[in-house]
Order: C-alpha cells, then sequence, then structure tokens
C-alpha cells in the first residue's frame, strides 16, 4: 500500500492510495503468465473495496432470501443437526452475600527433637526426595524444605567463619563451600 501525489486538470493536486491485492503465488514464472493470461480473459468479478456496513449485509441477505435455490439443493435435503452449544462468555453472576473461599489453615510446625531433625537431614541427604521424608516427621514439604534450607545456610556460615584456605589442587586461597570444602570453584568443575 503506497500514496502517490497526482495533478488534476483544474489545477489542484489529490493523494491517491495503491492499494496491492494478492492474487495468487506460483512455483515458476511460465505458470504464473498462464494464470495472469487467463484472468486477463476471464475477467472474473472482484469484491467490492468499500467498506462494509449494516445496511448493505441487510440488502444482501434480502436479495439472498429472495433467490430461488430449489435448483441447487437436492430435493430431499439430509436433516440438520443441532450443533453442540457452546457456554457463552456471559458476565458471572454474584450473590448478594459472597462466602469467603474455603481456606487451609496451615498445620503449625511440629517441635522435633535433635535427633529426629538429625535423621530427617540425613535421608535427605542421601537423596530422598522432601516429599517422601516430611510425613514420617508429621510436617509439610514446605516446612522441612525451609528446615533444610535454614540448615545448609548456617552450615555455610560456620564454613565461611572458618576463614580461607589454600585448594587442594592449585594451592589458591579460596572460601570453602559445602559441596566443595577442599578444592577451589575453579578446580572443582
Amino acid at each position: 500500500m503506497s500514496y502517490f501525489l497526482r495533478d488534476r486538470p483544474d489545477g489542484q493536486v489529490e493523494i491517491v492510495l495503491l492499494h496491492t491485492v494478492q492474487v495468487g503465488l506460483h512455483p515458476n514464472w511460465s505458470a504464473a503468465e498462464a494464470a495472469r493470461t487467463f484472468l486477463k480473459d476471464e475477467q472474473p468479478e472482484l469484491p467490492d473495496d468499500r467498506p462494509v456496513s449494516f445496511c448493505l449485509a441487510a440488502k444482501d441477505v434480502a436479495e439472498a432470501e429472495a433467490d430461488d435455490l430449489s435448483e441447487i439443493l437436492p430435493a430431499a435435503a439430509a436433516p440438520v443437526r443441532n450443533a453442540l452449544t457452546r457456554g457463552r462468555n456471559l458476565p458471572a453472576v454474584v450473590k448478594e452475600k459472597p462466602q469467603a473461599p474455603a481456606q487451609i489453615t496451615p498445620a503449625l510446625p511440629r517441635d522435633l527433637s535433635d535427633d529426629e531433625v538429625q535423621q530427617a537431614f540425613a535421608r535427605i541427604q542421601q537423596g530422598e526426595k522432601f516429599h517422601l521424608v516430611a510425613p514420617d516427621f508429621g510436617l509439610s514439604m514446605g516446612q522441612l524444605r525451609g528446615m533444610w534450607a535454614n540448615h545448609r545456610r548456617q552450615m555455610q556460615k560456620h564454613l565461611a567463619h572458618g576463614g580461607q584456605q589454600p585448594c587442594r589442587h592449585c594451592q589458591r586461597l579460596f572460601t570453602p563451600s559445602l559441596s566443595n570444602p577442599e578444592t577451589c570453584a575453579r578446580c572443582s568443575k
């Protein structure tokens, strides 16, 4: 689509909009030439470019209803099945006094003994999943995961307070971590 200016015989200048419509797509030049020749010979009736209005649509419907389609339709037409009804996007109907949604009260964390905590952490360190370990100790998975994260954080702080130490391989000074307490980040890759 492009605009260009054009002089009129009365001295005024008009702006013209060129609107391109793709009619077809062909794999090679000769096929496109043949199709163009056919279209030039047949002069097909192209749809009108005017914007559609309600009056025009109502006129088209009236013309379609007036046409006799008995020659096109078979004498014994097949029965029309009812289409499945779709749910419509209607506004929600709200009760006058809406009720608050049901809420689950969180379970309070059970006080575990140090022995129970160490048993749970040992199972996690061995590779068991939180959701399998937590019910055995009367906790939710989130509660056990929080306890485990806090435990790991405290252990990391304890290691970091010890200061830097030389790497076992390259002898560089580094702050040890829980996952690699003896090697620096470069050597532990």
